[in-house]
């Protein structure tokens, strides 16, 4: 089994990446079991030009900083006061580009997934950005950490037929103006855990 580097990530671009991360399958321990799902949904989050990217036009904040190192980090973040949400940080150093994991589709450990998200229904455990972060356990506490790390791991799988892809504009970002329209957000034609088609 090959699992992604950093190096896959800080070679390329988020929107280079974005759609091959799809079918792509997340590791991430908990309480000492592995927790496995496919990625059924994503959005790319551009650097200069792209007014949803929180750091556009090179807004560097300390939320920020890690989007400004060599892409192949974890980049966790509040959302609304209450949803801690997952970003993979993409590109070279200092071109601040990430891509926010919105769903996925259990593969391994169903029940302990239930019982982090015990209000949700089967088919919603990890579908949604803030779900995804919950279902694995994934917060604040991960920000800044390699993709490769002892608790999180992403499985390389091959690349998915680009028939089997859906492009749409990314979804809550209104306040971009017209970047709000770019076709960014990538998921899985045909899997039921995709948040919003």
């Amino acid at each position: 089994m090959t699992y992604l580097e950093e190096n896959y990530f800080s070679q390329h671009s988020a929107l280079h990446l974005a759609p091959k991360l799809l079918g792509k399958i997340i590791e991430r321990k908990h309480e000492g079991q592995w927790l496995k799902a496919e990625i059924t949904e994503v959005e790319a989050y551009l650097a200069q030009n792209d007014r949803a990217c929180h750091a556009s036009n090179n807004r560097r904040t300390p939320r920020t900083e890690i989007m400004f190192q060599p892409g192949g980090k974890l980049y966790m973040y509040l959302c609304y006061g209450i949803h801690e949400l997952c970003n993979i940080t993409c590109n070279g150093l200092d071109v601040p580009e990430a891509i926010l994991i919105r769903a996925a589709t259990i593969i391994e450990g169903q029940e302990q997934i239930q019982k982090l998200r015990p209000k949700k229904k089967s088919g919603e455990l990890l579908s949604g950005p803030g779900n995804f972060s919950k279902g694995l356990a994934l917060n604040r506490s991960d920000y800044g950490k390699s993709i490769l790390n002892p608790d999180f791991r992403i499985l390389d799988m091959p690349d998915l037929s680009p028939a089997e892809i859906i492009a749409k504009p990314r979804i809550g970002v209104d306040y971009a103006g017209d970047d709000a329209l770019l076709p960014y957000r990538f998921y899985l034609r045909d899997r039921s855990s995709v948040s919003k088609k």
